[in-house]
């Protein structure tokens, strides 16, 4: 958010994406050892659904695009985002804790 030098470092533009494809990759993983697949068990699809967003509304926060505001507000909905997602995995209920 401070415009630091470090945030055009090669290493910062590329740690994320391989983060993410991390994530997605464990959650595809995860969802077939425990034989519980998304589109059929409704917390599971929030859940990975909820892991889209968190990942689109990141690439919107660290986007040099898009206005400081912009990216204060993605990153704040990627934190709301983060936080719906641990709800859905702790409740096992798809609405998380807005259910």
């Amino acid at each position: 958010m401070r415009d630091s030098t470090l945030a055009r470092h090669r290493l910062t533009r590329i740690a994320p994406h391989v983060v993410d494809t991390l994530f997605l990759t464990s959650a595809l993983l995860l969802a077939y050892t425990i034989g519980q697949y998304p589109f059929t068990s409704g917390w599971l699809t929030a859940k990975v659904i909820g892991l889209l967003a968190y990942i689109l509304l990141g690439m919107t926060a660290m986007s040099t695009r898009i206005s400081r505001a912009g990216r204060v507000l993605g990153f704040l909905a990627a934190l709301c985002c983060f936080a719906w997602i641990v709800s859905v995995a702790r409740l096992k209920s798809s609405w998380g804790l807005m259910g």
